[in-house]
């Protein structure tokens, strides 16, 4: 199928019809130097208009099976390369903002955020509002809602105030699926003085709980503790802990908790000290050997990729859908 005529972009732009299914950030760099010093706050523009124009799906209509047109992903590269000119993307925020109005566009939910991020400071006033805005979706709030957990990452100055944010929406929300994302987004940010809150929306019933459930919250912040409480230890010890055997006993045993959850390992909640005969039930007809224990496979972090191959995060995709 030959190029719509609405495609005929010039150079660097034609570029990212040639893309394709490939996602390299050096080739983003590479694009968003060309377009910076060819075409100035201009590109930006031209990007978000790119990114805007749903008629790039034309070219994956009519294939078979799991084949796809490269021009496809022309709006997500668009995307890409926009979120390696934060200034540029900063100047036509508005237009960029507009891309939410479509909640069902799922392929540019996905990438906006890492966008907004990188534009930073600039962006939380108006993802605020959307996220404040009764008018808008539960999927246009949750995009909006990870747009201001980007910028909080990646812009320390504005993490409490974003904090603060989520935990006054958390109060509020009768949104259950917002609500496991505000939650989740607190995980993430390392809030743990929200944690009494996180427990009366759970006790409320007012977080779904296939988004995220309250032993997963607890986990989360038990973990980080013990953490941070074997790294201060590294440091000198007082007196009283030099006397107390029991001290080191923990202290190792953080030591340990540490080297396993960066060694992507980390225990589970329990561990039954000996299996019990009783713990297998044979069916009759069966082997008589005993079953074998279940085994859980790895944990998949919630900004980790979906594993069911959708592209987008474990968390906006069946951590959220399923029941």
């Amino acid at each position: 199928m030959p190029n719509l005529p609405q495609h005929d972009l010039p150079e660097p732009f034609a570029e990212l019809m040639r893309l394709g299914n490939s996602w390299d950030a050096s080739v983003y760099s590479k694009l968003a130097g060309q377009l910076r010093r060819l075409h100035g706050d201009a590109a930006a523009e031209r990007l978000v208009g790119i990114a805007s124009d749903t008629s790039f799906a034309e070219y994956g209509k009519g294939l078979e099976g799991n084949r796809s047109d490269r021009r496809e992903y022309t709006r997500m590269h668009a995307l890409g390369v926009l979120e390696r000119m934060p200034e540029e993307a900063a100047a036509c925020l508005d237009l960029l903002v507009s891309l939410l109005a479509n909640e069902e566009d799922d392929e540019l939910h996905e990438m906006l955020p890492e966008v907004f991020g990188a534009v930073g400071e600039s962006a939380i006033e108006p993802l605020t509002a959307i996220l404040r805005d009764p008018r808008h979706s539960s999927e246009v709030k949750a995009v909006a809602e990870e747009g201001l957990e980007e910028v909080a990452a990646l812009h320390p100055q504005c993490r409490d105030g974003i904090v603060a944010l989520f935990q006054s929406e958390l109060a509020v929300t009768e949104d259950t699926a917002l609500a496991g994302f505000l939650v989740c987004s607190l995980m993430d940010l390392d809030a743990e003085d929200s944690l009494p809150l996180i427990r009366q929306a759970f006790a409320a019933g007012r977080v779904d709980k296939w988004v995220v459930d309250l032993p997963d919250v607890e986990l989360h912040f038990d973990r980080k503790r013990l953490l941070s409480e074997a790294t201060a230890g590294d440091g000198e010890q007082d007196a009283a802990e030099d006397e107390d055997p029991s001290f080191e006993k923990a202290r190792a045993l953080a030591l340990e908790l540490r080297r396993r959850c960066e060694a992507g390992d980390p225990p589970p909640l329990y561990r039954p000290s000996e299996p019990d005969e009783n713990d297998y039930e044979v069916e009759p007809g069966q082997n008589d050997a005993p079953g074998q224990p279940y085994v859980a496979g790895p944990k998949i972090g919630r900004n980790d990729p979906c594993p069911c191959g959708s592209g987008k995060k474990y968390k906006k995709c069946c951590a959220a859908q399923s029941s």
